[in-house]
């Protein structure tokens, strides 16, 4: 992969990572497949469909989001049951929420409080507890309400950060997410993985900084020099 538009590593404070993608890279595709099998048991759609709907709605909160895909095609009723379907998959499936290998050594290798997780699923989503371990409660961040791809959800978690946004890293595989983020100053990083590839990059270029394939490729990237 080449350098293409990445920017010059400025000294940053911390690393805000998305779980669902970046810390858990399976749950996307996990939901793509899910989804399609699901709506499949009424309608007949193409998988690339299911692909490009989630594409769009991983910035989402999942419950609205998926509620949409299903309204689009007249299965609205079943939202609740897509939603339970989708959570058994994940937890029958140890593949689809398993962490990244390289996502512990990464935490463990930065001081406290430096760390933090933001999901579009809130701060108490039984999932985290894998990360228990190895972070504190207050290291899970929220914007009750809001999308990733709402500025105002990015405003308030540098309200929680008490913190320049620009000293922060927010790591994430959404590009509407990291356009956000970036409009309001935070220094962003795409996670790509198997749903969001090397053109979503590109065609979001101005808010992406930087991309990495990896944790060992973030961890070089921004903290190598440090050590």
């Amino acid at each position: 992969m080449g350098n293409g538009f990445q920017r010059a590593v400025k000294p940053v404070d911390g690393v805000i990572l998305d779980f669902d993608g970046t810390l858990a890279p399976g749950v996307v595709e996990g939901a793509v497949l899910t989804l399609h099998q699901f709506v499949n048991r009424w309608k007949p759609v193409p998988w690339t469909f299911v692909l490009q709907f989630v594409r769009t709605a991983t910035a989402f909160r999942p419950g609205p989001a998926i509620g949409l895909l299903l309204d689009s095609l007249g299965l609205g009723k079943h939202r609740e049951e897509a939603l339970a379907c989708l959570a058994e998959a994940i937890a029958r499936d140890p593949k689809i929420g398993r962490l990244d290998p390289g996502a512990r050594d990464f935490i463990l290798h930065r001081k406290p409080g430096r760390v933090k997780v933001f999901s579009t699923a809130g701060t108490s989503d039984p999932r985290f507890a894998v990360l228990a371990p190895i972070l504190r409660p207050s290291d899970f961040l929220a914007a009750p309400g809001k999308a990733k791809s709402d500025t105002d959800a990015w405003l308030t978690i540098a309200e929680q950060l008490r913190a320049q946004p620009d000293r922060w890293v927010v790591v994430d595989d959404s590009p509407l997410a990291l356009w956000a983020a970036k409009t309001v100053g935070f220094t962003t990083v795409m996670r790509l993985n198997t749903v969001f590839g090397e053109q979503d990059s590109v065609d979001f270029s101005p808010w992406i900084d930087h991309r990495v394939r990896s944790f060992d490729e973030l961890d070089r990237r921004f903290w190598s020099r440090a050590r």
